[in-house]
Formats: C-alpha cells, sequence, structure tokens
C-alpha cells in the first residue's frame, strides 16, 4: 500500500451514534465510540489502526493488548500528522470526543478529540481508522482489536505483525520494558 493511493471519502459522523455505511465512492467510514451500529461484515470494518501503516517513518506506538481503543497524547499529535503523507494529511478529519481511559497506573484520562484516517485494503476498500487524542504524553497504544481487525496474526517468535488484509507484514522492536513497538 502506497500512501499517495489513499483515498477517502467523508461523510460527517455524530460522536454519539455512528452507522457504518457505504458511502457513494464504496469506503466505509468507521469509528468506535461508545455505542456504535457496525458495519454488516466485521472484515468490512477498523475500529483503530496500526498507525505506523499511514507514516513515511516508523514511529514508536505499543502494542497494547489491554487497550480497548487506539490512543495517543495531544503532544505527541504534531508530530505524527507530519508522518503522514500530505495527500494522507489533506484527508485528516478531527472530531470532538469524550471517551474516558483508564491506564494502569489508575491515572484516568479523557479524550477531547478523534482523528480519523483513510487507508486501502488489498481488496480496495477504504477504511476509516480512529485514535482517541488524551492529554500529555501517553504513547501511541494499539489495541488488540485493531490488530484482529487488520487481519493481524502476532509472530512472537520472529516479532513480526503480519497484516492479512493489507497484505503486509511489519517488523515488531521489543522495548525496553519489554513491550512490542513499532
Amino acid at each position: 500500500m502506497s500512501l499517495a493511493e489513499a483515498h477517502a471519502c467523508w461523510v460527517p459522523l455524530n460522536k454519539e451514534v455512528v452507522v457504518a455505511r457505504p458511502v457513494p465512492c464504496g469506503a466505509t467510514p468507521l469509528t468506535e465510540p461508545a455505542s456504535v451500529t457496525h458495519a454488516e461484515k466485521s472484515e468490512e470494518r477498523v475500529d483503530m489502526p496500526a498507525t505506523a501503516l499511514f507514516c513515511a517513518t516508523a514511529t514508536d506506538a505499543i502494542l497494547d493488548t489491554g487497550a480497548s481503543r487506539c490512543v495517543m497524547g495531544k503532544s505527541l499529535l504534531p508530530g505524527f500528522l507530519q508522518q503522514l503523507s500530505e495527500t494522507v494529511r489533506a484527508q485528516v478529519k478531527v472530531m470532538q470526543s469524550a471517551v474516558r481511559f483508564r491506564f494502569g497506573n489508575n491515572q484516568t484520562l479523557l479524550s477531547d478529540r478523534r482523528i480519523l484516517l483513510p487507508f486501502k485494503t488489498a481488496s480496495r476498500k477504504t477504511l476509516w481508522l480512529s485514535i482517541e487524542v488524551v492529554p500529555g504524553k501517553t504513547p501511541l497504544l494499539f489495541s488488540k482489536k485493531a490488530i484482529k481487525q487488520l487481519g493481524g496474526l502476532i509472530d512472537t517468535e520472529k516479532d513480526v505483525v503480519h497484516l492479512r488484509r493489507l497484505p503486509k507484514s511489519l517488523p515488531m522492536r521489543v522495548g525496553p520494558t519489554g513491550l512490542y513497538l513499532r
């Protein structure tokens, strides 16, 4: 998948109830707020991204199988957006959001926005990926659900995640705390 190939058709979304429905160009808008009417076929939706797929260079992100959604700190957002191709960056949408996250240290943070990113699957469908943005420097966290919906298989022997829906394989680094990074 080339970043220049990313294409999206934007549909206004209600942050409380989002209906995932085809739009004229064949794209499917996707997010993961508190209550959602999902696409009929699970393979047509991705709630959160393996965001490194949108980057010209790799960005540190943590594969967090305990995370309910993809999330990142507000202070990391400008650098993340600069890594996107100009074509994709022009299509990124920012929405208001209010999702409360509880982290392992019992700290809670409330997201104030959600960014939506487009990408194309191997079958040329455009999917919307969602990242909640919270105050501070929270590293980019990817949930198990996000990887699963990308058709992800985590090979812990070779430290690679295979994203079968793209199809693409991404090498993973093991960070100093033993977490998978990309």
